[in-house]
């Protein structure tokens, strides 16, 4: 499973709710994690962890930015989690959406 707290969360640095912790439940008990960010046109705008070693469960911090360090747009973003485990050869394929707001 994997979910994301809070949600929606607003990165705009007034000190409430600027980042969001994305948990995650694997059914292997070692494997290699790979967590990625799509904005709504399937576009990929942030590596979160790349073969990081990750147990059966885990989280990973996400504070709203893309790969450049820029402030993603208010909208709706897939987080993607692949987790391979080298010695079953098991993959875990998860994602769930999450929600960038911010005050207009």
């Amino acid at each position: 499973s994997i979910s994301v707290d809070p949600n929606p969360f607003s990165p705009d640095n007034d000190g409430f709710e600027d980042f969001t912790i994305i948990n995650f439940n694997l059914s292997q008990p070692v494997s290699q994690v790979n967590v990625k960010i799509f904005d709504n046109k399937g576009r990929p705008v942030k590596n979160l962890a790349n073969n990081q070693p990750a147990g059966s469960s885990g989280s990973i911090t996400f504070d709203g930015l893309d790969d450049n360090g820029n402030p993603l747009r208010i909208g709706i973003y897939i987080v993607y989690l692949e987790a391979l485990n080298e010695n079953s050869g098991v993959i875990d394929k998860l994602k769930t959406a999450l929600v960038v707001a911010r005050k207009l």
